[in-house]
């Protein structure tokens, strides 16, 4: 388990304009606002996404802020979702890659 404070934010690799950069997963909520999603464990994470799925380890207060700054302005933490959600599987991990 990593320092508390911080998060497990399901993440992948964006390539756009010859930039390398992260995208992180974004959801609508039941009211259909745009959350941002994050786990307090990996294994929280592992639960929810599956074992394929693409992460990055961050501070809560710097995630709050870098999705802040594109104006998501909530953040669910731990949440529950539906195991028939699309899930990463190792054929998509190696596309994600560029492999």
């Amino acid at each position: 388990m990593v320092q508390q404070g911080f998060v497990y934010v399901p993440a992948y690799p964006n390539r756009e304009n010859d930039r390398r950069d992260i995208a992180f997963d974004l959801r609508r909520s039941d009211d259909g606002a745009l959350v941002a999603i994050a786990f307090s464990s990996l294994e929280r994470l592992i639960g929810m996404l599956g074992r394929y799925q693409p992460w990055v380890c961050v501070s809560e207060g710097r995630f709050r802020s870098m999705i802040g700054s594109v104006g998501v302005r909530q953040v669910v933490i731990d949440p529950v979702i539906d195991v028939a959600a699309n899930r990463v599987d190792l054929g998509a991990l190696h596309r994600l890659g560029g492999e």
